[in-house]
């Protein structure tokens, strides 16, 4: 697999949308300069002056007008940074002599990179507003099919398939919000679950998911990230498993908040679905592991939340969670953590917290802390890391 680099920018505190852009398309076009190639950008933002959708096109245009040749994969959440800033973000990198192809689809940039019969394809973040319900569809429900069909065609447009899920990350807006509907009671998650759900129905096999994150957003839409992978017969693409948490595709219902969308047949399976995601995977060329990529993780032990009101026990019961988990999977020796990145609840005194996740990695990973809602709301911060 190609080696990577992952490089951090915060706009300027008195910073506007605008200003916060050029400063991101310079340090990108620096990058360049040094003789890397930026392949995908993060974007997180305290707030946007029109819809999500505007504003990633407006930074792949900034992008363009420097480096038409090489807009790389987009991806942009409403996530406040914990810094004093309207903007921070992730920058990803690979060497000038990398194997990159930069296209678009349906006006969205991506990126295809290949070495070592590992072929990676990098999204931009597939989109769709909440819109007022109409013909009895929920919202969310629309968005969420939205987005999984803009997955579908993606992959299916360059020759991948829902099996080559290796990574997706999921913002929610508003993600645990409650709504009644026909006499249920939904919340936004659970309906982004099950929708999920029905779209994983096109893996050929359903026990080995993507590592992934579902995590909240402050903006009425949802946005989707993904990596996929092939590989050749020689290269390993392998799931992780964690010593200490149930793998969440397996929870009970009892652990789900809401009802299903969908009603479930007399006798059937239950129609409410856990979230499909492992806790990790990692890729091996040969015998030798050369990248991997940890879920995002929160204080959950089997499948309960622990230590509930106590933010700084929550963060240092997931580092452990994170390390035992890539223990398990005898990377620790291997590879070294070159990017890791915290969503702390709103509200919540994250600032300490945010000392103890940045010591504990090592000098050279980039480490991100953002605001966002968790998946549970005993859960006040996630976080989520990789490894090369």
């Amino acid at each position: 697999m190609t080696q990577k680099q992952y490089h951090a920018y915060i706009s300027l505190p008195q910073a506007d949308f605008d200003t916060a852009v050029e400063g991101l398309v310079d340090r990108i076009e620096n990058l360049c300069r040094e003789g890397r190639q930026v392949f995908k950008v993060q974007c997180f933002f305290r707030q946007l002056p029109r819809s999500l959708a505007h504003a990633q096109k407006h930074i792949a245009g900034a992008i363009h007008q420097r480096m038409p040749e090489k807009v790389p994969a987009i991806g942009l959440a409403v996530q406040a940074p914990l810094a004093d800033a309207l903007c921070c973000a992730e920058i990803w990198s690979v060497a000038s002599s990398a194997s990159c192809r930069f296209d678009t689809w349906q006006g969205l940039p991506f990126v295809e990179i290949e070495r070592n019969g590992i072929s990676e394809l990098w999204s931009s973040g597939l989109n769709a507003d909440y819109r007022p319900a109409q013909n009895g569809i929920h919202p969310v429900q629309e968005a969420a099919v939205n987005c999984f069909e803009q997955v579908s065609s993606l992959l299916k447009h360059k020759g991948y398939s829902f099996d080559s899920l290796f990574r997706q990350w999921n913002y929610i807006g508003h993600i645990l919000d409650l709504s009644s509907a026909e006499g249920k009671i939904l919340q936004n998650y659970q309906i982004f679950n099950d929708i999920r759900a029905v779209y994983y129905q096109n893996k050929q096999d359903r026990s080995q998911y993507p590592a992934a994150t579902g995590i909240g957003m402050n903006y009425p839409g949802i946005c989707i990230d993904f990596v996929a992978v092939k590989t050749d017969a020689a290269c390993g693409n392998l799931a992780m498993k964690s010593p200490v948490q149930k793998d969440a595709y397996r929870y009970q219902s009892r652990s789900l908040v809401g009802e299903s969308l969908f009603d479930t047949p007399s006798g059937g399976e239950e129609a409410k679905k856990a979230p499909l995601f492992e806790r990790g995977r990692y890729l091996k060329n040969g015998n030798t592991a050369v990248f991997a990529m940890v879920s995002g993780t929160a204080s959950i032990r089997g499948e309960e939340t622990v230590d509930q009101n106590n933010l700084e026990q929550q963060t240092r019961n997931t580092l452990g969670f994170i390390d035992e988990l890539v223990r398990e999977a005898d990377l620790h020796e291997v590879l070294s953590f070159c990017r890791a990145r915290m969503y702390v609840k709103p509200g919540q005194p994250g600032k300490k917290a945010n000392g103890i996740f940045t010591a504990h990695y090592p000098a050279g990973c980039v480490c991100t802390a953002v605001e966002a809602h968790i998946c549970r709301n005993d859960l006040l911060m996630e976080i989520e890391a990789d490894l090369m």
